[in-house]
């Protein structure tokens, strides 16, 4: 009776542990089932809040691309009849800086519209092998004057010699001009932007740094949201615009805090592919 009693509990014993590893398995399939649901959800949504963007930023942009055509005929008239009535005008007369005010603003204006055009009607990249340093020291010396006029400088940590890319020379050189314009209209006199260059294995690696005001408790991703600035006479749409020409450069951009003060810009994109 003992025998058969002692081989029942055996049997009762392997039968749990059994039970039990099913029950396990079958714990762990569950969860790897929900898992897998929660991550294709998640894709989902993503995948549905990018197509909303850009079917709204579509639409955004046609009505970007036709208010700029409206208003750039009678932005380049107000400015040229302007200058045109100033040239007549003794240097001392009363209405001499009235005008030049009139000038600088439909300048700013026209800018702007420019912008809008950009925005609205993104041009192809044009992929070559250029030398990025030797882009970025030319960016410099064209950036003199806007450095000069707000005592900014532009410090430059470049890799010797030529460091040869494969990417579109004029949507980098863009890219660039946004952020350290952007730089510089928010510094006080005195301040310096710095840029520095890394390359990992297969990436190119842009650092653009200031310790100016930065952009507050504003989320660094709303910022490339269009028409979002903490510039008060700032378009909104520089930063925009820089992140979708890198994306068709197959590169990102991104903004961060520093230590202490200031703002990153971190801008990267691949390597020349082999034959370039």
């Amino acid at each position: 009776t003992l025998g058969v009693n002692a081989e029942s509990a055996a049997l009762l014993v392997r039968q749990g542990q059994v039970s039990l590893a099913v029950s396990a398995l079958t714990i762990l399939t569950l969860a790897g089932l929900s898992l897998y649901t929660l991550w294709l959800l998640i894709r989902f949504v993503k995948l549905k809040t990018r197509e909303n963007s850009e079917r709204r930023l579509t639409i955004l942009g046609r009505m970007a691309a036709t208010l700029a055509h409206e208003i750039r005929n009678p932005l380049g008239a107000i400015k040229g009849l302007t200058q045109v009535a100033q040239e007549t005008l003794p240097h001392r007369h009363q209405a001499h800086s009235l005008m030049t005010s009139v000038v600088t603003e439909t300048e700013r204006l026209e800018n702007l519209v420019t912008d809008l055009l950009t925005f609205a009607k993104p041009t192809k990249p044009e992929f070559s092998s250029f030398d990025l340093n030797r882009m970025i020291i030319d960016l410099r010396l064209m950036l003199q004057p806007q450095l000069f006029g707000k005592e900014v400088s532009l410090s430059l940590n470049l890799s010797g010699g030529e460091l040869w890319v494969y990417s579109d020379e004029n949507g980098m050189r863009q890219v660039l001009l946004n952020f350290i314009l952007n730089a510089v209209e928010a510094y006080l006199p005195g301040g310096t932007i710095r840029l520095s260059l890394r390359q990992t294995q297969d990436r190119n690696i842009i650092y653009v740094e200031d310790t100016g005001e930065g952009f507050g408790r504003i989320d660094p991703e709303e910022l490339f949201e269009p028409y979002t600035t903490s510039k008060v006479t700032g378009s909104g749409l520089g930063l925009p615009i820089s992140r979708r020409i890198m994306i068709g450069l197959q590169g990102t951009i991104e903004l961060s805090k520093r230590k202490g003060r200031g703002t990153r810009c971190t801008i990267a994109f691949p390597k020349a592919p082999e034959g370039h």
